[in-house]
């Protein structure tokens, strides 16, 4: 193939890898579609060979430098974080996995381990714990700390970084009580709870942007029970004594009932009150979901990618 040369390379070679690279495109796809239009062009080794010695880490050196700056800006600052897990596959058979770290505040990535160890259930912890240590690390001061509800991440928090405080995202709470709610209502003797699944869940999405602290939270959730079976006093209560809405027309639920029990047992579980009452208030892990979703387009989980 003729045209310019840069040290003997052709230029044409270079640009095809950066943009396989920079469009999340596999190479082996693009190669076998100048095959099938009959144009010459580089062989799969060679390209790779550009991807590993010119094009990947010329991204490493770019972010490299971008992430410096960033870590300057909040030398020695407290500042607020979220992390959040990228797996390659779902459930516990993920083999690889990258966590990142993102400053809520600005709105910024700060850093992004990957992580390789023995099952996808170390994946989250071990992650957790090289992003506290690379920010630690170059002075940075976490005070709060946004994640998903996982038990080895919350029994470490506790134990190791009890001065940083440690609050859930909303959004992966809410999913999980839904699913668990849904499988519920197939049962036809929980039917009737059905109509009270979203109420549910939005129920808990307003008790994290409404309440300042852990009992207020917890006192707004245990209220739920009461306001099902159309009690909107809450006898007991100190901080949330009485519902906020006003007349209500809807198919209420008979206290005492087989639903209304087994409806008792599932919001009250010992894990999930736990989990209401560490609710964060305002910051989320939704800008972290945002750029796992640019991950997905640029490096797809059917293909593993070194990260060095």
């Amino acid at each position: 193939m003729t045209g310019p040369t840069v040290n003997g390379m052709p230029i044409f070679h270079l640009l095809l890898a950066s943009g396989v690279l920079a469009t999340g495109m596999e190479c082996s796809k693009v190669l076998r579609l100048f095959a099938a239009l009959k144009i010459p062009n580089v062989k799969q080794r060679e390209l790779s060979n550009i991807f590993k010695y010119y094009a990947i880490p010329t991204v490493y050196n770019v972010w490299q430098k971008e992430q410096l700056s960033r870590l300057n800006e909040i030398d020695g600052k407290s500042v607020v974080v979220a992390s959040d897990m990228r797996v390659d596959s779902p459930g516990h058979s993920g083999l690889f996995g990258s966590g990142s770290t993102m400053d809520m505040d600005r709105n910024t990535i700060l850093d992004t381990q990957s992580t390789e160890v023995k099952n996808s259930n170390a994946m989250e912890l071990e992650s957790l714990k090289r992003q506290m240590k690379y920010l630690e690390d170059n002075n940075v001061c976490v005070t709060k700390l946004v994640t998903d509800r996982h038990i080895q991440v919350s029994a470490y928090m506790a134990n190791e970084k009890p001065d940083v405080e440690h609050s859930y995202n909303v959004w992966h709470l809410a999913k999980g009580e839904k699913k668990k709610l849904t499988k519920l209502v197939k049962k036809r003797k929980f039917k009737s709870i059905k109509p009270w699944i979203g109420s549910i869940i939005n129920h808990i999405y307003w008790i994290g942007d409404s309440s300042t602290t852990d009992d207020e939270r917890e006192e707004k959730w245990r209220s739920l029970l009461n306001h099902i079976v159309d009690i909107h006093k809450h006898d007991g209560n100190t901080l949330f004594v009485e519902c906020l809405h006003g007349t209500l027309e809807r198919e209420w639920l008979k206290q005492g009932s087989a639903a209304y029990k087994k409806l008792t047992e599932m919001l009250t579980r010992p894990r999930l009150i736990t989990a209401i009452r560490k609710l964060s208030n305002y910051h989320q892990t939704s800008g972290l979901e945002a750029k796992h979703a640019v991950d997905n387009q640029l490096a797809s989980k059917n293909t593993y990618h070194s990260y060095q």
